[in-house]
């Protein structure tokens, strides 16, 4: 008995649901941060003062320099990319 597989579309529906909340959370997060960013001006790197450009990484605008290739990230994206399900996602962070 306590081998037996529970099976049924509450399960299913019940992981859709929870799949379908994370996914708005992050769209929203993601409007935040691209309203904050947009009201910003054009980044310089810390580092060695070249221009930062956007690069899209999970639903994610982080920074990246053009000239050391450091990646800066804003106030939250961290929190948004530790829910991302990738396990490619570091590998296309660091990737140029």
């Amino acid at each position: 008995m306590g081998n037996e597989r529970v099976t049924g579309t509450g399960y299913d529906q019940e992981d859709s649901y929870f799949r379908q909340k994370d996914q708005d959370l992050l769209a929203k997060k993601r409007a935040q941060l691209d309203a904050r960013r947009s009201a910003s001006v054009s980044m310089k790197c810390s580092r060695c003062a070249a221009a930062m450009t956007e690069v899209a990484v999970e639903h994610v605008k982080i920074d990246r320099c053009t000239g050391c290739g450091g990646v800066f990230l804003d106030k939250g994206e961290l929190e948004i990319l530790t829910h991302a399900k990738s396990g490619s996602l570091f590998r296309r962070l660091f990737a140029k």
